[in-house]
C-alpha cells in the first residue's frame, strides 16, 4: 500500500519533466529567433524571426487551428491558418498560409512559405496554449530571382501577361514579337512572379521609355485563364509605370 504514493510522485515527476522538455524547446527557439531560406525552420507566435543573412524577417501574428482533434470523428479534417508579417529589406508585406486550402493563401512577394508542421496536435478536451505552439515552416525564393533580372531596351517592346493565383495573380513578362505567344510560353516563362509588389520590383528594372503591352484578351480560346486582374490593381500598375516613365498599354 505504501508504494502507491511513491507511484503517484513518479507520475507527477514524469509530467513535470515532460513539460520541462517542451518548455526547453520553446526557450531554445526564443533564443535563436532565426531562420534559413530553403530549409525548414521553427517559429513561435508573436515573435520576430530574422533570416540568417539578415535581409528578411517573419512574424506570425495569429494561429487558427481547426484540425480535427485526436479521438474525434469529423466531417472535415480541418486545417491550420497562419497570418503574419514579412519584411524584405524593411519593405513590409502580409501573408496568410493554409495547411489545406491553398487557394486562399497570400504569399509574400518573391517567396513561397509552406506549413510543414504545427505542434502540439489538438486533442479532445485538451487545453490550447497558443504561445507554446511550435510552427515549422519552409521558406523558398520563387523561381525568378528578382535581384538577378535585367531588361535591355527592346525595339519591339515587351509583353505582360497575368492570370489568377489563388487569391493573388501571376505576372509574366516576355520580349515583344510579331506573333502571338502560346499559353505554354507565357506560363512557363522564367521571368514570372506572384503578386503586384513583385511585379513592381520587375518594372523597376526596365529602362525609361520602354513600351509594355499588357495583354488580357486573345482572339482564340486557347489562353485558358489569362486575363487582367481587377480594375484597382490595373490602375495601380498603370500609375506605377507612369512614375517610372514606362509606356504601358492594355489590350482587353
Amino acid at each position: 500500500m505504501k508504494t502507491l504514493p511513491a507511484f503517484k510522485y513518479l507520475i507527477v515527476l514524469f509530467l513535470f519533466t515532460t513539460m520541462g522538455c517542451g518548455q526547453d524547446v520553446v526557450e531554445n527557439i526564443q533564443t535563436k529567433k532565426t531562420f534559413k531560406i530553403g530549409e525548414e525552420s521553427t517559429f513561435l507566435l508573436q515573435e520576430i524571426f530574422t533570416s540568417t543573412d539578415g535581409l528578411y524577417t517573419l512574424k506570425i501574428k495569429t494561429i487558427n487551428d481547426s484540425r480535427c482533434p485526436k479521438g474525434v470523428e469529423c466531417f472535415w479534417q480541418g486545417e491550420v491558418v497562419l497570418k503574419g508579417e514579412w519584411t524584405n529589406n524593411t519593405v513590409k508585406s502580409y501573408f496568410e498560409l493554409h495547411s489545406v486550402v491553398k487557394t486562399s493563401e497570400k504569399q509574400p512577394p518573391g517567396f513561397t512559405i509552406q506549413i510543414v508542421d504545427v505542434k502540439p496536435y489538438p486533442e479532445m478536451g485538451g487545453t490550447s496554449f497558443p504561445f507554446n505552439t511550435i510552427v515549422t515552416l519552409r521558406i523558398e525564393k520563387n523561381n525568378t530571382k528578382l535581384d538577378t533580372v535585367t531588361f535591355s531596351p527592346s525595339m519591339k517592346g515587351w509583353e505582360l501577361y497575368s492570370w489568377p493565383h489563388g487569391s493573388d495573380w501571376n505576372y509574366s513578362i516576355l520580349m515583344g514579337t510579331n506573333r502571338a505567344k502560346t499559353y505554354q510560353e507565357v506560363v512557363a516563362n522564367t521571368i514570372a512572379v506572384v503578386g503586384k509588389d513583385s511585379l513592381k520590383m520587375l518594372l523597376d528594372k526596365f529602362p525609361a521609355k520602354e513600351e509594355i503591352l499588357w495583354i488580357g484578351k486573345h482572339a482564340g480560346d486557347d489562353w485558358v485563364n489569362l486575363s487582367l486582374p481587377d480594375a484597382n490593381t490595373v490602375n495601380e500598375i498603370k500609375n506605377y509605370c507612369q512614375q517610372k516613365d514606362l509606356v504601358l498599354s492594355l489590350i482587353n
